[in-house]
């Protein structure tokens, strides 16, 4: 699953369009200077927030995916990096773990 357009496939699987959505609880998280976003599939119309508990509506908290939005702070994150590379960013932007 591509976590800056959403397309998702599964092994041997048809590719599936994900919607994006940020629910932006106060727990919500921020990923290098944008709120998370959280990715549903697209007959999916309500999920429990994982950070909050509460009951998301997906229609009332659709986004555009980053892919889309040529001013989402994804757009600026370095592409053609080493694993190794990629890890040190994203630790010095406060996260344990390689996004893209």
């Amino acid at each position: 699953m591509c976590k800056f357009c959403g397309l998702y496939q599964a092994p041997n699987g048809d590719s599936v369009q994900l919607v994006a959505t940020v629910h932006g609880c106060r727990e919500w998280p921020q990923i290098a200077g944008a709120p998370y976003v959280w990715w549903v599939q697209p007959d999916e119309q309500s999920y429990g927030c994982p950070y909050c508990g509460s009951k998301v509506t997906v229609s009332s908290v659709t986004v555009p995916r980053p892919a889309d939005d040529l001013l989402h702070p994804w757009w600026t994150v370095p592409q053609g990096m080493t694993f190794e590379e990629a890890r040190h960013f994203w630790v010095e932007h406060g996260q344990p773990r390689v996004y893209l």
